[in-house]
């Protein structure tokens, strides 16, 4: 049976995945988008391992209403919750998900309603995760681990991906990798392990 682990960098705007298989160099990408671009989605239909789904968020700026934002931001997390589901449940019907690891929110960098909104996501998410082992860790913890800095750039992390996964070595800078970098080091990342 073929075993993954996956790493997830949760955003409202793109979700970073990485699903590693295990004992192998073998990485899929998936990038949920509602910022995508055409040139973006079409370099990545020509690559093996780097998926794009976008998806059509809905825009809360110039709704006065607090109840309407509300309606639609619920409507976008669950749009992101239902694409991450969707990949957990096509691993899970090829092999077998030993861990999860996904990044929690970072308490430190959000102002404002923002933490609420993120904290929901990550709530949300984290219902697909039922069966699974899982884990959830902080930003600086995943910088740690990835380049001995937990305050590292994010050039820094995209660096030090680039050296590790030779399939991804030659990806252009105009494409927005930041959280794809982050979801790689989380799928090769055991927090038991490093106790």
């Amino acid at each position: 049976m073929t075993h993954f682990t996956i790493g997830i960098d949760p955003s409202i705007n793109s979700t970073g995945i990485c699903v590693h298989q295990v004992g192998t160099d073998h990485n899929i990408y998936y990038i949920i988008s509602s910022k995508s671009t055409k040139k973006s989605v079409d370099y990545c239909e020509r690559l093996d391992n780097i998926n794009i789904i976008p998806y059509k968020k809905e825009e809360t700026k110039g709704i006065e209403q607090y109840w309407k934002k509300e309606q639609i931001k619920t409507h976008n997390i669950s749009l992101v919750s239902k694409e991450i589901d969707r990949i957990l449940c096509y691993y899970k019907i090829n092999g077998e998900i030993d861990r999860i690891t996904m990044e929690g929110v970072s308490y430190g960098s959000v102002q404002g309603a923002a933490i609420v909104d993120l904290s929901f996501l990550n709530a949300t998410i984290r219902q697909n995760f039922d069966g699974i082992n899982y884990y959830i860790v902080s930003p600086k913890e995943v910088k740690k681990y990835a380049v001995g800095n937990g305050n590292a750039e994010k050039d820094v992390m995209i660096m030090s991906w680039k050296k590790l996964d030779k399939s991804i070595s030659n990806l252009p800078d105009w494409l927005k990798v930041d959280d794809l970098a982050d979801a790689y080091f989380m799928a090769h990342y055991n927090p038991e392990s490093s106790e």
